[in-house]
């Protein structure tokens, strides 16, 4: 029985932070275990732990029958929590001031920003995005709005940060929208990153070839590859292959984790054409792409390589043990 106990009660804090994490569908079950008096109440305890994660009308529609329950112990524990003082949200005219001080130089001041703005709302996250564009050549404002957006969660902040993905144009605004997004984990929002690729990859480059978004679309690239999407592939494809730009190492890990063998030949061709430097990234690229895929070096994929390819191709392999070379040649010879 008592072991029981243990595994209900570690499961209904697991649904706690669940919860806690953005997961909406947690809360329902966790709210149906504490407001059952029949349940035992070690484990109603443990789902007390989720009043302080709810929106303020929400904690006050679950305290307040739990001040009348039959558990002294929740009753200690809803009262103690609706009598402690409650420190005062932000209001629209103080969110501006809390938000400009995230800039200040003094690590007393930005810090006790972080953690005013943190305990916040939905509300904040607009204000706080459009400052980012204003503050949007001040990487360490930056940084410290993403602090904030991601102590929000994913339940506070996924729509607005999503909808501000198609207004927002500033490189490093962008830059920390994605970051937050690939700490958020959240597919549906990592998703709505194609969209951002598509839209950059529309506007026109500047002067000698500078495209100063190709640094976010190759972030972006990244998130998705981290859940296993392709659905930006065509982009990442068409921006590889371009000679008119530097690959970017989030463009080359991107493709390392859902590459398959048609982007091969594409990424020998990048191959031949780059430094030293960039050459040892791309043929490590090649190579976790054959590893995965299961590819050999004498597969069909190859046999459309030219002279000039497959040599670049040898290149970037390990050399062959004599017995497998030899081999080679006899069968080329025959």
């Amino acid at each position: 029985m008592r072991t029981r106990v243990y595994i209900r009660k570690a499961a209904v804090l697991a649904l706690v932070q669940q919860f806690s994490a953005g997961r909406d569908d947690a809360l329902r079950e966790v709210v149906n275990v504490l407001l059952d008096d029949a349940e035992v109440e070690e484990i109603r305890i443990a789902a007390f732990a989720l009043v302080p994660h709810l929106p303020a009308r929400q904690q006050r529609g679950v305290v307040q029958p739990l001040c009348d329950d039959r558990s002294r112990a929740l009753r200690n524990l809803a009262r103690r929590f609706s009598e402690a003082p409650r420190e005062q949200e932000l209001s629209s005219k103080q969110l501006p001031g809390w938000i400009e001080r995230l800039a200040d130089e003094d690590y007393v001041v930005w810090n006790e920003a972080i953690q005013k703005l943190s305990d916040g709302d939905a509300s904040i996250v607009d204000p706080l995005i459009d400052a980012m564009c204003v503050h949007a050549n001040e990487p360490d404002f930056c940084r410290r709005a993403a602090i904030v957006l991601k102590s929000l969660g994913p339940r506070r902040s996924r729509s607005k940060i999503g909808d501000a993905l198609e207004r927002v144009d500033q490189p490093l605004a962008l830059q920390t929208l994605i970051e937050v997004i690939g700490a958020m984990r959240d597919r549906a929002l990592t998703y709505r990153l194609k969209d951002l690729i598509d839209r950059l990859a529309e506007q026109p480059i500047e002067e000698r070839g500078f495209d100063p978004c190709l640094r976010v679309r190759a972030q972006a690239h990244r998130e998705l590859a981290k859940i296993g999407s392709r659905v930006a592939i065509a982009d990442l494809r068409e921006t590889l292959n371009r000679r008119d730009v530097r690959p970017e190492e989030d463009m080359l890990r991107a493709i390392a984790r859902i590459g398959k063998k048609d982007e091969l030949p594409l990424l020998i061709r990048l191959w031949m054409r780059e430094t030293e430097i960039a050459r040892q990234r791309i043929g490590k690229t090649v190579l976790k792409i054959m590893r995965r895929e299961r590819i050999r070096r004498n597969s069909k994929i190859f046999s459309t390589l030219t002279g000039a390819q497959r040599d670049a191709l040898e290149q970037i392999l390990p050399p062959r043990r004599r017995s497998a070379a030899a081999a080679d040649r006899k069968r080329s010879s025959a």
